[in-house]
């Protein structure tokens, strides 16, 4: 789930990176492996760069998706 949303915020121009020049050089080294399923992982075949950063993104944004919490933030904190 973390690859596929970050998949969508990167063609949905919604990935603020900075203009990070790391993450740029990872992501230029990365290759998408797709499944029988449509479930996307990172590749680094036929690259001898790192991906390391592009990994942690997906994991960063798999974990995010996993706690997201739709209440307003006044019923969390007990304020409605």
């Amino acid at each position: 789930p973390g690859a596929k949303q970050l998949e969508m915020c990167v063609y949905g121009k919604r990935l603020r990176h900075g203009g990070n020049p790391v993450l740029r050089w990872c992501a230029s080294n990365v290759s998408l492996q797709i499944d029988g399923a449509e479930n996307i992982k990172p590749d680094k075949k036929g690259s001898t760069g790192r991906i390391d950063p592009i990994v942690a993104t997906i994991m960063a944004v798999g974990r995010a998706l996993a706690h997201k919490d739709d209440r307003s933030v006044y019923e969390s904190r007990g304020l409605r």
